[in-house]
């Protein structure tokens, strides 16, 4: 496959990123949906995604899905990772890897045993060496004394572009290939089964990943590799956040539709940070009962794109599923500034799309990336 990482093209120009969006959208697997999100800043014919367009067609790539078990994405570079959370046959191992700068696809590591799910990709360093970041239940070996496997806490690993062993015994071979290694570090404080994490964020420093549990928030420093217990307080955004220097905070998803600003936390334990949020809801009026999930997906120099997956007005809940495309994409791009008043919102120069999509798989919504 290409290069893992690269900025700008041989020509000089800087390459152009795109939304990819995973949608369950046929009856056998996943398509992987390539969009000109930026463009949309320039659409003078907004209309505030009250009419529903067609996603460009056809998608990227199509996946089959493997069996029934759960399919874990995630993102890394340029590249979209693809694979089973359960891999349950010797025969079927491994992740898809799909370039989405060469459009290739190749043969990737399976994720480590008992990974939870994907979390979050970190550069180190000044090579910008980026690492992909996840976390996996770990049990005790002894069956004498623990014979149901007694969960033993949570472990810590890491996906990289790196060296290949192999190629130093035969120079044809690939000098780098993708692998999963163990961070040797003591195990979390907390034991991933009562406590799972429910959002999380890169510190500023580059190197220390927040994670929110229900009831309490801890940090793994990636360089030190050690984990740091910060009290009873949690993140006040779902799922993932993103460092916005302009405004000098953290930048999340709050649960009714919000837009958080939270100022990052400090790599020692200390009190609950700051933290504000837009006055008003970016969720589409009138989906509530018919929201299925939501993404806030962060493109760069203050620009943010919030994904909802909702049932449409028109069809019935119960119908929704299948080919009928009975459900809507709504893509929101926009920005953010404190006013005068220092609270945060949104920028005037806010933009929404709608689109059509069929769905297949109860319990996913969709995914997006940025690269």
């Amino acid at each position: 496959m290409g290069k893992r990482r690269r900025q700008e093209c041989d020509c000089g120009k800087r390459r152009r990123k795109h939304l990819y969006l995973v949608l369950d959208d046929w009856d056998n697997g996943f398509s992987l949906h390539k969009m000109d999100a930026l463009s949309l800043l320039d659409d003078s014919d907004d209309d505030g995604g009250r009419e529903l367009e067609r996603l460009p067609d056809p998608p990227a790539v199509r996946i089959t899905e493997a069996g029934q078990s759960p399919m874990l994405f995630a993102g890394l570079g340029t590249s979209i990772f693809v694979a089973n959370k359960i891999q349950r046959s010797p025969k079927v191992t491994g992740a898809l890897v799909y370039d989405t700068e060469t459009a290739a696809m190749a043969m990737g590591p399976a994720p480590p045993e008992n990974t939870c799910r994907f979390f979050v990709a970190v550069s180190r360093g000044e090579t910008k060496d980026e690492k992909l970041y996840t976390l996996g239940k770990t049990y005790h070996r002894d069956r004498s004394q623990h014979p149901r496997g007694h969960l033993a806490g949570v472990s810590v690993h890491a996906l990289s572009w790196a060296r290949s062993p192999a190629a130093l015994a035969e120079p044809r071979l690939p000098s780098h290939e993708w692998a999963w290694e163990s961070v040797a570090a003591p195990t979390a404080p907390f034991d991933g089964n009562e406590e799972t994490v429910v959002s999380y964020a890169v510190h500023p420093d580059g190197h220390t990943i927040f994670f929110s549990t229900k009831n309490s928030t801890y940090s793994f420093d990636t360089k030190r590799r050690e984990w740091r217990s910060h009290g009873e307080w949690v993140l006040p955004f779902i799922e993932q956040g993103y460092f916005e220097r302009e405004i000098d905070a953290w930048v999340g998803l709050h649960e009714d539709g919000y837009i958080c600003c939270c100022r990052a936390a400090t790599a020692t334990p200390g009190a609950a940070p700051e933290w504000r949020k837009t006055e008003q809801k970016l969720y589409r009026e009138g989906d509530r009962d018919r929201r299925l999930g939501a993404t806030l997906t962060y493109m760069g120099n203050n620009v943010f794109c919030l994904v909802e997956s909702v049932v449409r007005q028109d069809v019935d809940p119960g119908r929704a599923y299948g080919g009928g495309r009975g459900c809507a994409l709504h893509v929101t791009v926009f920005g953010l500034k404190y006013n005068r008043e220092g609270e945060v919102q949104a920028t005037l120069r806010r933009v929404t799309k709608s689109y059509a999509v069929s769905k297949y798989i109860p319990g996913f919504t969709h995914q997006a990336f940025w690269m």
